[in-house]
Order: C-alpha cells, then sequence, then structure tokens
C-alpha cells in the first residue's frame, strides 16, 4: 500500500504486480484502499488446468487482473509471449488495455527483446518505500538516513511511467531464460515488461513465411549448382561467402525489421546444393577429360595432354584465331617404292617410320594433326600455347632429319623425307561434322608450309621454313636464304630457307656468308 501510494506521488501512470495476492491478510483492507486510490492497478492471477487462481475478492473488486503464465518452449527457454487464453488476458495486455483502445491482436507473439537481463532499469522495493516516514524495525533513528525516493521525486525517475513489481531472489524460481543469455536467466516481471514494450511499439518478431525461404532456397540452388567456376578453391571460397552473407543478412534483417528468418533450412539447402554443384561439376570434368583423352592422347605429348586436362576450356570449339607454327613431311618416292611390295611390309616400314618421327615431335611438344598416306601434320602452339613454337618446330625438324638418316642405316630404305615449316596466323579448333570432328588449322601460312614441302623436290632441299618462321629462329639456328618465291593468290614475293644445323659454328658462318653474297652477285647480274 504505501510502494502504491509512494508511486503515485511519483506519478505512475500505472503498477503491474507480477506477484499473487491469493491468501487473505489483515492488512488487505489498507492495501485495497491504496489501489483504488492509485487507480490504474494490475494484479496477477495464474492460470491452472479448468480454472485460475485469482487475487483475494476485496484486492480483485478495486483492480484489474490478468494471469502471469509465462510460455515456455521445449528448450525451457521463453521466446514467445501468450496475451490471451480463452478470452483471459495476460498482465501485459491488461495493462495495455487500460490505456488504449485494443480491437485485434494475435494471441501468441515471438517477444522482441530490448537486451539481455538488466537493460530495463531496476529499483529495489525498500529504495521506493525510503521517504522521510520510513523507518527500519529496531532503529529509532533510522527516519534521519538519507531520503532515496526523494531523489527519484526530484529526478521524475517514476514520472508518466508504468512500473513492474515483481521479485528478483532465485529462491522462489521466478527467472526463465530468454534468447539473450549473456547476463542469466530473466525475471518473470522484466518478461511481461518485454511484451507490454511490444504491444505499445507494435514491434513484435516476425517470422518469414516459409513459401518465401522455398522461393530463397531455390535461388541459392540455382547459384550453387551453376557456379560459373572450374578451380574448386575459387568455388568453395564463394561458398563460404555465400554463407557469410547469408548470416549478416538475416543479422541485419532482424535488428532492423524484427523478421526472423530460420537459418537451418537455408543453411542445408546452401550446403547440400553446394554439394550437389561440386559432384555434378566433378562428374561433367570427368566426362570432359575422358573425351579429351580419346581425342587427344595419341596426338600430343604428355605434358600438353596434362595441360588440356587441367584446362579442357583453352579448346575453342569451333576454333580461334592464332600465332602458330605448322610442319608437313613427305617421304619423296613412297608410292613408287611401295608397287609391287606386300602390304605387310610396307605398313611395318611406315609404322615404324611415323613412331620415330612423332616421338620428335612431342618431345618438342609438337601435336600431330594428322596422318594421311606417308605424309605427317603437325602444329606447334595449340593447343597449349607456348612462345618459342618456331624454335621447337625448326629444332624438331632437323632432329627428325637427322633421325631419317639414322634410320637408313638400320635396313630402312634409302628414301629422302622433305619438312615444310612455316609460321603465321592460322585458325584452329575443332572442325568438322556432328558426326565426327577433328582438331586442325586452316589457313594462308598452313597451305604455305604444305607448298614449302613440295618445294624441296625443286630446290633439292630437305627442309625449307618460312620467312617468320626464319625470322624467329635467326639468332640461333644457322640458316640460308634459298629463294624469293610469290605465294599464289599474293604479289608479294616471300623468302624461303633452309636450316643447316642445330647450332652455329665458324665455318658455317663462313659458308652461309658466301653463300649469300654468291646469291647477290646471281640476282644483280
Amino acid at each position: 500500500a504505501k510502494l502504491l501510494n509512494n508511486l503515485k506521488k511519483a506519478g505512475a501512470k500505472e503498477v503491474v504486480f507480477d506477484i499473487e495476492f491469493d491468501t487473505p491478510s489483515t492488512d488487505d483492507s489498507i492495501f485495497s484502499n491504496a489501489i483504488r486510490n492509485f487507480g490504474n492497478v494490475i494484479l496477477a492471477s495464474k492460470l491452472t488446468r479448468g480454472n485460475s487462481v485469482e487475487p483475494e475478492s476485496i484486492l480483485r473488486n478495486v483492480s484489474k487482473t490478468g494471469f502471469a503464465n509465462l510460455k515456455v518452449d521445449k528448450d525451457g527457454v521463453v521466446r514467445k509471449y501468450l496475451f490471451s487464453y480463452n478470452g483471459n488476458p495476460s498482465i501485459a495486455l491488461s495493462a495495455y488495455k487500460i490505456l488504449n483502445k485494443m480491437e485485434t491482436f494475435k494471441d501468441v507473439n515471438y517477444l522482441y527483446f530490448y537486451g539481455p537481463r538488466g537493460v530495463l532499469p531496476y529499483y529495489s522495493f525498500w529504495s521506493v518505500l525510503d521517504d522521510k516516514t520510513f523507518l527500519v524495525k529496531g532503529i529509532e533513528d533510522s527516519a534521519n538516513d538519507a531520503n532515496v525516493f526523494y531523489e527519484y521525486l526530484k529526478d521524475s525517475t517514476f514520472y508518466n511511467k508504468i512500473v513492474f513489481v515483481g521479485v528478483t531472489l532465485e529462491e522462489l524460481q521466478d527467472f526463465k531464460p530468454v534468447p539473450f543469455t549473456s547476463n542469466g536467466p530473466m525475471p518473470g516481471a522484466e518478461i511481461h515488461a518485454t511484451a507490454l514494450g511490444n504491444l505499445f511499439e507494435n514491434k513484435f518478431i516476425n517470422i518469414l513465411n516459409f513459401k518465401y525461404i522455398i522461393i530463397i532456397i531455390l535461388i541459392l540452388t540455382v547459384v550453387l549448382l551453376n557456379f560459373p567456376f572450374s578451380k574448386s578453391i575459387i568455388n568453395g571460397i564463394l561458398f563460404f561467402v555465400i554463407l557469410a552473407v547469408i548470416f549478416i543478412v538475416d543479422y541485419y534483417i532482424f535488428v532492423k525489421y524484427s523478421l526472423w528468418v530460420k537459418l537451418i533450412p537455408l543453411i542445408l539447402a546452401t550446403i547440400l546444393s553446394y554439394i550437389g554443384g561440386t559432384t555434378d561439376r566433378l562428374i561433367r570434368e570427368q566426362k570432359e577429360r575422358k573425351a579429351l583423352k580419346s581425342i587427344f592422347h595419341k596426338y600430343v605429348p604428355g605434358i600438353i595432354m596434362e595441360e588440356l586436362l587441367k584446362n579442357p576450356k583453352s579448346i575453342e570449339l569451333g576454333g580461334e584465331e592464332k600465332n602458330m607454327t605448322v610442319l608437313f613431311s613427305d617421304i619423296e618416292g613412297f608410292t613408287t617404292f611401295s608397287e609391287g611390295k606386300d602390304p605387310k611390309h610396307i605398313v611395318g616400314l611406315i609404322n615404324r617410320y611415323f613412331s620415330e618421327l612423332t616421338k620428335i615431335i612431342f618431345e618438342y611438344q609438337g601435336t600431330v594433326d594428322k596422318y594421311e598416306g606417308d605424309a605427317i601434320m603437325a602444329i606447334f602452339g595449340a593447343p597449349y600455347y607456348y612462345e618459342d613454337h618456331p624454335l621447337k618446330a625448326v629444332v624438331s625438324t632437323l632432329k627428325m632429319k637427322e633421325r631419317v638418316h639414322q634410320l637408313w642405316n638400320e635396313d630402312f630404305p634409302r628414301l629422302k623425307t622433305r619438312f615444310g615449316v612455316n609460321t603465321g596466323q592460322m585458325i584452329v579448333g575443332n572442325m568438322g561434322s556432328e558426326e565426327r570432328i577433328d582438331y586442325t588449322v586452316i589457313g594462308d601460312s598452313v597451305n604455305l608450309a604444305s607448298r614449302l614441302e613440295g618445294a624441296n623436290k625443286q630446290y633439292g632441299t630437305e627442309i625449307l621454313i618460312g620467312e617468320e618462321t626464319a625470322n624467329s629462329v635467326k639468332e640461333k639456328i644457322p640458316l640460308r636464304e634459298i629463294d624469293r618465291v610469290r605465294v599464289l593468290g599474293t604479289r608479294k614475293a616471300i623468302r624461303i630457307f633452309e636450316p643447316l644445323d642445330l647450332e652455329w659454328d665458324d665455318e658455317l658462318r663462313e659458308i652461309v656468308s658466301l653463300f649469300h653474297r654468291a646469291i647477290e652477285y646471281y640476282r644483280n647480274r
């Protein structure tokens, strides 16, 4: 009663008791008069099975009541608040109705907690009673002690406020765990005060409708199943970035808009989609690797095969223009040589010949484009590009010429092999029909290499290379200029050269110098 009288002096707007007054007391009439004098007082009742425990009638007749039961989840945590049950209001709802007209409301809402225990201000019971008339039993001069309540009056601590009165003694077991755990369980009075604050602000935690969660899951699934990056480390980083974004966005909309998006379905969907997408990519990559191996393993060296398997996208379907070097070789007079001979013997010879030359092509990172009759076509600089493709092509040609001469001493017929090498822009890629495709090159630079191979017959040489190839290798490979020729369909004459050896020496320099002087005399005659 004294508490109510002092709070009325302090200008409190409403007082809510989270304490049950369900047993009679000799002072009930005094308390009843104080309630009547204050006006806006809510007393706690308790819902039990079948009925409710109400305050004594002398108190109930002069006050409003509301049940103080709290709704506890299965894990013992209070997240939701029961505002009404079978038409009976809670103490928070009763307190709200005294001051506001409320037409519609949800019976149960998720509470928006303003923080951990103690975020709402606490004042001890005795401090509100401690005015100039306050006496502590057994201490006669206690009225001369500090008047704490006077400070509340001076500071307007309770002016125009709603005051909740409850217990904080843990032995009374009116504490409940809440989502904020830093300061321990929260007293029931503060939970009821939180619920009333939510009512005034119309600010509750809303749960995102599950249909929107399904839409978000579908979007995440599409994104994660179609990651554009082939490197697993990049995909892994993106996966964790997406998880971080989900947590950050979820926290932001929770704090900003009081919207609770349940994370477990989203996280599970994200993880499963990532696993599914990764598995799908691994399966597709294995298929691509098998397809690449089936096409290239007989035509490219192992080092290039490994690069292709690491980066299958380096082979553009339909072709792309690149600066590369192409090589043609052909055995002079092989058709005439083969006439009348045992086909098995001829096949054995040509297979041995191809094997020996292909080893050298592979050694210098060349790619066999095709075998045609007794001819070989090889590419340097594709499908895996490297800058020194002209040098590798010329060196491999000199090595093949040397190996052919060695074969003459190993019961192989003394047949001359002609080589044509040229460097330039050409189109490379998968070409053909839906039924059959080949990885090959086309273009004027390719045609010139083929013509250079055939021109060896006119010049009595074994190897001829084009001008662009010569310009790329002349510092390392001894060359002599053979002639200037005009390619069919062009007006400009190009110079053609013969590689003489794998490296320069003084004798070669003198011979080449004399030869070039002779060429100049011949042209200027």
